[in-house]
Parts: C-alpha cells; sequence; structure tokens
C-alpha cells in the first residue's frame, strides 16, 4: 500500500481519487497476462524440444561410433544448397562453434575455449561487428558481459 493511500476505501488521502483501477484497466491487466502465460508456454515446449533434439542427436551419435574417428582442423555444416551455415574449428589454442544466418552474416560464435583456455559467447550484427560478448574474467570465476555499438565501441560492460 502506497504512503497516503486509506486503506479501507483505496482512495488517495491528498487528492480523495479513488485508485482501484476500472474495469478496462483490469480487463487489459488479464489478456496481457494471458499473452504472457501463452509465449510462456511456447518457450517452455521450444525448450524441451531443443533438449530432445540435443538428446537424440547425442545418443544416435554415441550409438552410430564403432571404432572410427574423424579429424580435420574445421567440419563445416552446410545448408542444401551449399551454403555454409556453421562451422567448428580449432585455431590456434582455441576451439569454437560458429553458427550464422543464410548470408553467413550475423553470427554467434561460442567459444569452447579460447587461446586464454576461457569459454565465451559472441553475438555479432549483419556487419559482422561484435555486439555482445559473455565471457569469464580473469579470475576464472566471475562472469563479465559487453555491450557494444555499431561502430564497436563497448557501450556498456557488467564486469564485478
Amino acid at each position: 500500500m502506497e504512503t497516503g493511500e486509506n486503506m479501507e476505501t483505496g482512495e488517495n488521502m491528498e487528492t480523495g481519487e479513488n485508485m482501484e483501477p476500472s474495469q478496462a484497466q483490469y480487463d487489459a491487466i488479464l489478456m496481457r497476462l494471458g499473452k504472457l502465460e501463452k509465449q510462456n508456454r511456447r518457450l517452455k515446449r521450444i525448450g524441451i524440444v531443443v533438449i530432445i533434439g540435443f538428446l537424440a542427436l547425442g545418443t544416435t551419435a554415441w550409438t552410430s561410433v564403432q571404432e572410427r574417428s574423424y579429424s580435420a582442423r574445421t567440419f563445416t555444416v552446410v545448408d542444401r544448397h551449399g551454403g555454409p551455415r556453421g562451422m567448428w574449428f580449432a585455431e590456434g589454442g582455441a576451439t569454437a562453434l560458429l553458427m550464422g544466418d543464410i548470408g553467413g552474416k550475423s553470427p554467434v560464435l561460442l567459444l569452447g575455449h579460447d587461446e586464454n583456455n576461457q569459454p565465451g559467447i559472441i553475438l555479432s550484427d549483419a556487419a559482422g561487428t561484435s555486439r555482445a560478448m559473455l565471457g569469464f574474467g580473469d579470475d576464472k570465476r566471475t562472469v563479465n558481459l559487453w555491450l557494444k555499438d555499431e561502430r564497436g565501441k563497448t557501450i556498456w560492460q557488467a564486469i564485478p
């Protein structure tokens, strides 16, 4: 209850106006709440499908391995037209998974471990500029987050 509000009537004691929401406001709140609940259910379903997909893929890969291995510095995932859509590679001391859209733009780079042996995530825009980075600090225990503008200049960072 806010200061200056009558607990019994719900009126603002200073202005005397009724602080109770109208029926239209209640309806708008309920409609928005319904939309949010629907979005939440959809996101939960998507999450479950993704988890099941990864588990199925992992199980299939695990059961299909038969005393053979493949070695390469780069594995490239291509779409049905042969265009590159993703890449798993090792470069220097880093291992990474790179995923992009159809034109190879807006990549997401998941660093298994960079040259400093630290994992991270880098999100880039269509021009290839890194716009958001998430990774561990020098102590390898704290998590740092950087947001950058279209020129690559840091505009916000969370470093504990």
